[in-house]
C-alpha cells in the first residue's frame, strides 16, 4: 500500500485477528484471543456430543491490542465492526435451540 502512496494509519487502517509475533513486529493493531482455550472448548464439545453430556465450556475473553496500524477514526470503525459482530452473535444465540448453544458458545462470551 505504501508503494501506491497510501500512509498507514493516515490513509488506511489495518487490523489483524491473531496477535502473532509478526503483528508485534509490524506494529499491527490486532485482537488477541485464547487459542488454547478455544481448542479445549472444541474438544469438550466433541466429548459432550460423543458422551451425550453437557459439561461446561471455558469462557473466552478477547482483548484489543492497540499498536500503530490504526488511527483514532479507523480504530473507532474497527470497534464498531467488532461490536456489530458481537451483537449479531448474541442475537443468533437467542434464536437458536439450547442444543446448538454449545456451538455458539465455542466462539466465546462477549
Amino acid at each position: 500500500m505504501r508503494r501506491l502512496g497510501f500512509s498507514i494509519p493516515g490513509d488506511l487502517g489495518i487490523m489483524g485477528f491473531d496477535n502473532t509475533e509478526v503483528a508485534h513486529l509490524l506494529d499491527l493493531t490486532t485482537i488477541d484471543y485464547p487459542v488454547v482455550q478455544q481448542a479445549e472448548n472444541a474438544f469438550s464439545i466433541l466429548q459432550n456430543r460423543w458422551n451425550n453430556t453437557n459439561n461446561g465450556l471455558n469462557t473466552l475473553s478477547y482483548k484489543l491490542v492497540e499498536r500503530k496500524s490504526l488511527n483514532a477514526i479507523s480504530l473507532l470503525a474497527a470497534l464498531l465492526l467488532v461490536l456489530s459482530y458481537v451483537v449479531s452473535c448474541n442475537l443468533n444465540k437467542k434464536n437458536t435451540s439450547s442444543k446448538s448453544m454449545d456451538d455458539v458458545s465455542f466462539f466465546g462470551t462477549y
